[in-house]
This record gives C-alpha cells, sequence and structure tokens, in this order.
C-alpha cells in the first residue's frame, strides 16, 4: 500500500504466508525528495496485507485488509506523519479487504472490497474524520474488489477490480453531491490488484 505525503512518497509494506502459522510482517517507510532516501517510521500496530489507505491532512489512514490470521479485519489505524505515531480509529462498520479508497471534502470513502469469505461486494462506507463515525453511501453498481479507487474534481472513481465472474475494465463514477454514480470510459485492458495515482488531474492506472 502506498500514499503521497507532501514530498514524501510512503508505503506501508507487509508480508504474509497463509496457512503456515507465520504473522504478518509491517514496516512503514517513506521515500524523500529531493534525495532520494529511505526513512523508517514507526510501524503499523496491527500487522494487516491487502489494505485501503488514504491521507487526510498530515495524517494516513489504513483501512481494513487481511489480520495475520488471514481473515477479513475492520480495523481501522491512523498514523500521525509530524509525530511518527499511530492511533486507532471507529472500525469499520463491516470487515472487508481488498477495498479501494479516495478522500473527498475531508471524508473517506471506502469501495468495493472482499467481504470475509471472498465475496465480493458493492457497498460504499463514508468516514468523517472530525467526528470519528461512519454512514453507509450509495453503493457502487458493480460488486467488485482488487480495484483502483481516487478522486478527481470532488467525484470518486472506481476502476477496474476483480467481479463476481471475471477480471473487469468498468469505470465507475460517484458524485457525492448527487449521490448518484454514472459509468465513465472503461480501461481499455481489464485488470484487477493494479495501481493508481492522479497527476495533475489526469488518473493513471
Amino acid at each position: 500500500t502506498f500514499i503521497i505525503l507532501g514530498s514524501l512518497l510512503a508505503f506501508v509494506l507487509s508480508y504474509q504466508r497463509f496457512g503456515s502459522g507465520s504473522t504478518t510482517s509491517i514496516s512503514t517507510q517513506a521515500l524523500t525528495s529531493p534525495g532520494y532516501r529511505w526513512l523508517r517510521g514507526a510501524d503499523l500496530p496491527t500487522p494487516r496485507a491487502e489494505t485501503a489507505a488514504v491521507l487526510v491532512g498530515n495524517e494516513a489512514y489504513v483501512l481494513g485488509g487481511f489480520d495475520a490470521n488471514g481473515m477479513a479485519s475492520a480495523k481501522v489505524e491512523v498514523y500521525n506523519t509530524t509525530s511518527d505515531a499511530w492511533r486507532t480509529a471507529s472500525p469499520l462498520p463491516v470487515a472487508l479487504h481488498h477495498a479501494g479508497a479516495a478522500v473527498v471534502n475531508g471524508r473517506i470513502y471506502i469501495v468495493g472490497g472482499y467481504l470475509e469469505g471472498w465475496i465480493p461486494t458493492g457497498a460504499v462506507w463514508v468516514y468523517n474524520p472530525k467526528a470519528d463515525t461512519w454512514s453507509s453511501g450509495m453503493g457502487l453498481p458493480t460488486k467488485r474488489a482488487a480495484l483502483a479507487v481516487q478522486a478527481i474534481n470532488g467525484r470518486v472513481f472506481a476502476i477496474g477490480g476483480a467481479g463476481e465472474a471475471s477480471v473487469l475494465s468498468t469505470n465507475e463514477i460517484y458524485d457525492p453531491l448527487s449521490g448518484k454514480w454514472t459509468d465513465g470510459a472503461p480501461m481499455p485492458t481489464p485488470r484487477q490488484h493494479l495501481a493508481s495515482v492522479v497527476v495533475q488531474g489526469k488518473l493513471y492506472a
């Protein structure tokens, strides 16, 4: 999982072997610019993999994922980039892994993912960091997980991912003001587990 922290490219690194009794190894590292050197940050308190992560102000939110036993997690932990310290926030309403997340107007939108049992969901959950509360949003039309989720100009883009029967090129766009999803141009190639980034108003996936 990676996020952009101003001039830093930060990774929450995880590794997990299922069925071996091993635990997940977690570390937080950041690549500085200029200079391009790695810095070690405080480790994620709860070992997890396949999380979603977003930045709100100077805090990075790490949401859901697998726990050390390979079970879906509802855990939400928050990293303060100034103090190099973690805290716990209100958990997700449901345990999820392989979800995507984006921030619009200071609120976190977590989209799709797998429920326990590898069941793809179209649920959308909205987190208010100031109140530390969750609410339900308008569901994603196409249930999927391992998708790319980004925000551009106040809208949430949900791209690609693994659907109920196939890998998808689907691009669905959510407008929080209208509360509606609309179809966008699909990706040329269906993909899952894809990375994405927004640069100067353009989404790369």
